[in-house]
């Protein structure tokens, strides 16, 4: 990409401060090609600062810590194969190529009675950064219908050589994440968990309510596998009140965890 000349530009002490913090964001969000132009971008704004201004400006940054965090959703950092694969993606988005991927869906987990997984092939129109997850919209050839992907659920991806044309009528701007969250789940916790249960929410938690005698929590997914692993997490602190389905489901794998230690007594 070629260079372009921008006349001198001054920056207030917390104008410049919010540009270099969210250069640190993109920096430790996106793959290493971004984070390689974020630190470059950086080194250039700091350059033409006077010396008084910079060290206001590092007071300010050292007195930020800039999470990615949203709503009390915490994710990992980014892992290096996870870099690679956000790399490929975004390279098919702006070259319009097709991408061939393993996709692991979201029942492939030890919670899942089967682990459902296939090759795909799409055609990438752009990345979506939601609560610190990184999903690609597009073209899916499987479905014949637009979909979306999470990135972390891809393995094997293929940079393919065949191209594609992204819909005129496409805007990413104004495309909004599935939230078909139709199933609803009520779980009673033990007074006593409660301020565990805040400290420590499930993504689809939309309701917490105190009752005299328990705790009142109300789940809104996609489907009951999304917060299995969460429920049981809390073992004797929660019970599920409905949907009967994943309380029969909380039994069997309750059952299943008193056999296994059963197994492991001395005889």
């Amino acid at each position: 990409m070629e260079g372009f000349f921008l006349p001198p530009i001054q920056f207030t002490a917390l104008e410049a401060s919010m540009l270099l913090l969210g250069s640190d964001y993109v920096a430790t969000t996106f793959d290493s090609t971004y984070a390689e132009v974020a630190h470059t971008a950086q080194e250039k704004i700091e350059a033409i600062m006077p010396e008084k201004q910079r060290i206001q400006v590092q007071q300010l940054r050292d007195s930020i810590h800039l999470l990615n965090l949203d709503e009390a959703f915490h994710a990992p950092n980014i892992t290096e194969s996870d870099q690679e694969i956000l790399g490929l993606v975004r390279r098919a988005v702006l070259e319009q190529r097709e991408l061939s991927f393993t996709y692991r869906s979201r029942r492939s987990s030890p919670y899942a009675s089967e682990e459902p997984s296939c090759t795909r092939n799409a055609h990438p129109y752009g990345l979506v950064h939601l609560r610190g997850i990184w999903y690609f919209v597009g073209h899916c050839t499987m479905r014949n219908e637009l979909r979306q992907f999470r990135l972390e659920r891809m393995e094997s991806v293929t940079l393919l050589t065949s191209t594609f044309a992204r819909p005129s009528e496409f805007r990413m701007s104004e495309y909004e994440p599935e939230q078909n969250f139709l199933v609803e789940v009520t779980v009673s916790f033990a007074k006593e968990a409660a301020s565990w249960v805040r400290e420590n929410p499930s993504f689809y938690l939309t309701n917490l309510e105190e009752r005299e005698d328990d705790v009142l929590a109300t789940l809104h997914c996609r489907n009951e596998q999304d917060i299995l692993q969460w429920v049981l997490s809390w073992g004797r602190y929660a019970r599920v009140l409905q949907p009967q389905s994943l309380r029969e489901s909380i039994k069997d794998h309750a059952a299943f965890l008193v056999d296994a230690y059963r197994e492991l007594e001395p005889s």
